[in-house]
């Protein structure tokens, strides 16, 4: 009996220790990938904003101004015409083959979409619209991934450390909870014992009296 309470024990202790984490390693992993996929997303928006040609921007430190969001995505930009001929590009963050270049323009020319991504080749792109065409900026969503990794593999390390740890805790301590029950359940099985005892001598006393008396009525 003691074992099974102390089983039951670690098990609901453990079950809510791994709903706790599941809640807690759930809000890091969301606030993980809404960071990264911001980053890259204000990359792609400054890089379809600037001209193509432009050198990239640059973070403002000071003490009379204030830190500007500024990330290191890679991003390049396409500038496409009317007909959807490339008539220019911008890799002053990127260097990019020719061969990904056109393929990630056809991509995007293909969809009616505004931004996406490209899975087949891990961009995400963002049109914007230009008097005489269009100007196509794309970020590298490596990084994206590689975060989501690292996030994933520190979590599950961490997670399972934290379990087993949280085991041995909870191992330790059911046995400290449950003493002074199994304590109770010594001394009653104890005193089950010495009443059934006490009882056997004038329990044997009357039988062997009422066993005399039947055969010498």
């Amino acid at each position: 009996m003691i074992t099974k309470l102390r089983k039951k024990f670690i098990l609901i202790n453990m079950s809510l220790v791994l709903l706790v984490m599941l809640i807690v390693f759930g809000a890091l992993g969301y606030s993980t990938i809404s960071q990264v996929r911001t980053d890259t997303e204000n990359a792609l928006a400054m890089a379809a904003s600037l001209n193509t040609g432009d050198s990239s921007p640059k973070p403002k430190i000071g003490p009379g101004g204030h830190r500007e969001s500024f990330s290191m995505v890679p991003v390049f930009t396409v500038t496409v015409d009317v007909s959807g001929t490339v008539t220019g590009t911008d890799q002053a963050r990127a260097e990019v083959e020719e061969s990904v270049i056109e393929d990630a323009v056809k991509a995007a020319l293909s969809s009616s979409a505004t931004e996406g991504t490209i899975s087949s080749l891990g961009l995400r792109y963002l049109k914007t619209d230009l008097r005489d065409g269009m100007r196509i900026a794309f970020a590298d969503t490596s990084s994206e991934r590689a975060a989501i990794m690292r996030w994933l593999v520190n979590s599950l390390l961490v997670g399972l450390g934290g379990l087993a740890a949280f085991f041995l805790i909870s191992f330790f301590l059911s046995r400290w909870a449950l003493e002074p029950v199994e304590a109770a359940w010594e001394r009653q099985r104890q005193f089950v014992a010495d009443a059934s005892h006490e009882l056997k001598t004038p329990l044997t006393v009357i039988l062997a009296n009422t066993g005399i008396l039947l055969h010498h009525r």
